[in-house]
């Protein structure tokens, strides 16, 4: 019969597989928690869904955030694109306009949502024809 995992059955389990998460390395875990790497290695596998669930959930929050960012990037840029209409400087207004598009840009690549990436290609072509 096969011995039960010893990190399963570890005290603080839910330390150490928070840890894991977490992105710590098995030697750091090993050493504050006192137990083996090879136990650790073996127990990793256990919880390879609850790890890439958490993943899962960190890049969602990580893609929130973003659009949190683009929603106040565009805030920013329509009212100084407003701004600068009304103080009639058409060069000012592409400018924001351009801003804006770089740093969507660099979100969508950092990110790599491809329906709002042929948006911004979108706008970039619009931005050419201005």
């Amino acid at each position: 019969m096969a011995q039960p995992c010893s990190i399963c059955q570890h005290e603080k389990r839910a330390e150490i597989d928070r840890a894991i998460q977490d992105g710590s390395t098995l030697a750091s875990i090993s050493a504050d928690f006192g137990v083996s790497y090879s136990a650790l290695r073996r127990h990793r596998k256990h919880i390879k869904d609850i790890v890439q669930r958490a993943a899962a959930k960190k890049e969602r929050d990580l893609a929130k955030e973003c659009l949190g960012w683009l929603d106040e990037a565009h805030d920013i840029a329509r009212r100084g694109a407003l701004m600068a209409e009304e103080d009639h400087k058409p060069g000012v207004m592409v400018q924001y306009a351009a801003s804006t598009a770089a740093l969507v840009s660099k979100v969508l690549e950092i990110t790599d949502y491809r329906e709002l990436k042929k948006e911004v290609e979108e706008l970039k072509a619009q931005l050419r024809g201005v």
